[in-house]
């Protein structure tokens, strides 16, 4: 008799997070294969539920929903592919009798998990590590990224900012540009940059971290694997032109495609968020909107919104990484501290974005009428071409133009502000603009 699918819950669920799905029936055998819709391909295509995440009985079934299921070419053939479960109806088939579900699941989001070491079979999930010293992480920009387009630093710093004020992550930017390989899992320094020499590397960008897994055993002896390195990658052969408009009208030119959607997408893998395809408004034909981290980045348009489910994840990935037994002989974790300058300098009148890295420390803050500005960096005071002071709103007091040589100290007179009030300190260079957020006492 051939099995049937009388009921499958819950209906809203995630992947990767250890969640399970039940199918109850009747006639099931381990004979059957069972497919779900490609969390990383839309409606093209499904992906196989590896048999390890599955348990059978004549009348139920159970699923680990994984972060990692076989892609397939057809009902029939594996590719080497591994994507997340995306929302529709569960399929089993033997390949001569297919049995496709009433019920519509809708996978929220998904976590992308690994299975290091080989022989270990369940779905581990991925831990974050302080990085920098500070709870976070620091990136570097590549040089091949600026030389195309200049605004590729700062569309990147208000990236960070948004996944900043979206869960907290203290994601930074080096001002050191990067000049080596882009890719380099060994070498200790998370890049962003292009890639044009690779034949091979066709979609719009990759986020490389799962050959550079970090393993320890926590305080209760337990094991744990974290992120030791991360880089992303975003194709620049020829194959698609990118517009640089960094979500400030989210209007790009038709024949362009997005680089602040390519760029938080990979953003968003970099904190563990897999592939996600939730139910759109129309879920068989994928009309409607999808997640940041939807598998697509289409031509012309733009989706680089944090959407409700990506918020989930990435609410779902930080709860993870700082709570619950850590220790151990493993690294220090992240922490979460949301931004307060973020929102702040995103809506000053000429949309200058905040440096979380600001190699600058200016003192004494608050003051009253003279400020000093020093450098851990000889070359950055000489490269200060102006100096602008804006009001918390976004007004300009004043712009100074500026021109020092030598010395790692400067000082600034903010006399002409006669009351008590908060500004910005905006530090200008051939590349940068660097803020500071200011206390006038009168």
């Amino acid at each position: 008799m051939l099995p049937q699918i009388e009921n499958v819950y819950p209906l809203n669920i995630t992947a990767g997070t250890q969640s399970i799905l039940t199918i109850e029936g009747s006639n099931f055998t381990s004979d059957y294969r069972i497919f779900m819709r490609n969390g990383g391909g839309g409606s093209s295509s499904l992906v196989e539920i590896r048999p390890e995440d599955i348990t059978w009985t004549e009348n139920l079934i159970t699923i680990e929903l994984p972060s990692d299921a076989t892609e397939l070419d057809g009902l029939t053939l594996p590719t080497s592919g591994r994507e997340p479960i995306g929302s529709g109806p569960v399929i089993l088939t033997n390949n001569a009798n297919t049995i496709t579900s009433v019920d519509v699941v809708n996978v929220d989001y998904a976590i992308i998990n690994s299975r290091y070491p080989d022989f270990v079979e369940d779905q581990t999930r991925i831990m974050q590590r302080d990085a920098n010293g500070l709870k976070g992480r620091t990136w570097r920009i590549h040089q091949n990224m600026t030389s195309v387009n200049s605004e590729a630093d700062a569309c990147t710093e208000q990236a960070f900012c948004d996944f900043n004020q979206a869960c907290g992550v203290k994601y930074q930017l080096d001002n050191v540009e990067h000049i080596g390989q882009v890719i380099d899992g060994n070498d200790g320094v998370s890049v962003i940059g292009f890639v044009s020499d690779d034949p091979s590397f066709t979609v719009p960008g990759e986020t490389f971290f799962l050959g550079s897994l970090g393993t320890c055993a926590d305080g209760s002896g337990a094991f744990r694997l974290y992120i030791d390195d991360i880089d992303i990658r975003i194709s620049n052969n020829g194959l698609r032109t990118w517009d640089f408009d960094c979500g400030r009208t989210n209007v790009i030119d038709g024949a362009n495609y997005d680089f602040y959607t390519a760029l938080k997408h990979e953003i968003g893998h970099s904190l563990t968020l897999g592939h996600s395809l939730t139910l759109p408004e129309d879920p068989l034909n994928d009309i409607g909107s999808q997640p940041l981290v939807y598998y697509g980045v289409v031509i012309g348009e733009t989706n680089n919104s944090i959407d409700v489910g990506d918020q989930n994840a990435l609410n779902d990935a930080m709860s993870y990484n700082t709570t619950g037994v850590w220790g151990g002989d493993c690294p220090n974790r992240i922490e979460i501290e949301y931004y307060a300058d973020c929102d702040i300098l995103n809506n000053l009148s000429d949309g200058i974005i905040y440096n979380t890295l600001n190699p600058f420390e200016v003192f004494p803050n608050p003051t009253n009428d003279k400020l000093q500005i020093e450098s851990t960096q000889f070359e950055v005071i000489e490269a200060i071409e102006k100096i602008e002071v804006y009001s918390i709103g976004g007004s300009l007091l004043k712009s100074i133009d500026f021109s020092k040589s030598g010395g790692r100290m400067i000082e600034i007179d903010v006399s002409f502000i006669n009351q008590s009030q908060l500004v910005v300190l905006s530090l200008i260079t051939a590349k940068n603009k660097y803020n500071e957020i200011i206390s006038i006492t009168k």
